[in-house]
């Protein structure tokens, strides 16, 4: 269910889905009378990778699936060389078989067999800023979404739950208001879906959905853009448990997001200072 918490100036949201945010967007009325942005702004691939924003309205249901099939491409890229575990079909799993998902199956995860997943392992909840510039690469951001699937994966088959967020949190509306909206990408009971996940960090969930939501929103209408791109912090998202961890880099991708390789050592390098602070 929707959460919206305001702290004075500050207005924050949380969705338990995109799914839930799409249906928010859809049945609550602009609030910015003058601000369309998420509909007129940028046709260029480098801004939307010529979605739209219709096409946006069909990933936020349906999720990205030329995107997943991408990631599911980039991430054998990191399968070990040792002998694989054996796999089978099922109803859930750690990624999608892409094919048997097009055709229908209901059995189209793919997973461990035996399942090394006991659901007993500690919950780690990641938070992900996906706020950023303009002339952010729409390539580098999949590729960062690419690298945090990855990572996830990895954290999951070392017997984690993994509980992750997309964030989106800006600051220099009028009157110093800030606003943050957040949505669930996967719950630490649910296998990745990666449909799902990647299209949580294509520019168009951010140019055009969340946009939209920004424009329903009770933040003030800012003269002109949509905010500038805050750190994300615990201050940030409602009611975030002790220990989260908290990305910052989409704002950055054109520096270290060139290829998948590197934006996966980047995410693991700020994990793993971000773990390294809070044993301090």
């Amino acid at each position: 269910m929707m959460q919206y918490v305001r702290d004075g100036g500050k207005h924050f949201y949380q969705f338990d889905s995109m799914a839930e945010m799409q249906r928010y967007v859809d049945t609550h009325p602009q609030t910015w009378k003058d601000g369309d942005s998420s509909r007129t702004i940028g046709r260029a691939p480098s801004w939307d990778m010529n979605v739209g924003y219709d096409g946006a309205v069909r990933m936020a249901r349906d999720g990205w699936l030329e995107g997943a099939r991408r990631a599911q491409k980039a991430l054998e890229v990191f399968v070990p060389r040792d002998p694989a575990p054996a796999t089978r079909n099922d109803f859930y799993g750690h990624l999608p078989h892409v094919p048997r998902f097009c055709a229908g199956a209901p059995d189209s995860m793919i997973r461990y067999a035996p399942d090394p997943l006991s659901g007993t392992g500690r919950v780690v909840t990641v938070y992900v800023a996906i706020s950023t510039g303009a002339g952010s690469d729409a390539d580098y951001m999949a590729n960062y979404g690419v690298a945090i699937a990855q990572y996830v994966n990895q954290l999951e088959q070392a017997g984690k739950r993994v509980e992750l967020f997309a964030c989106k949190y800006s600051s220099d509306y009028p009157g110093n208001e800030e606003q943050g909206i957040a949505w669930r990408v996967k719950a630490a009971d649910q296998p990745i879906d990666l449909a799902v996940l990647t299209f949580a960090f294509h520019p168009a969930c951010f140019r055009r959905i969340v946009f939209a939501m920004l424009e329903r929103s009770a933040v003030t209408r800012k003269p002109y853009g949509y905010g500038i791109p805050s750190e994300l912090t615990e201050k940030c998202v409602i009611n975030p448990p002790v220990g989260a961890y908290y990305l910052n880099g989409m704002k950055r991708v054109n520096s270290f997001a060139k290829t998948v390789e590197s934006a996966l050592e980047y995410v693991s390098k700020q994990i793993g200072i971000a773990a390294d602070t809070e044993r301090e």
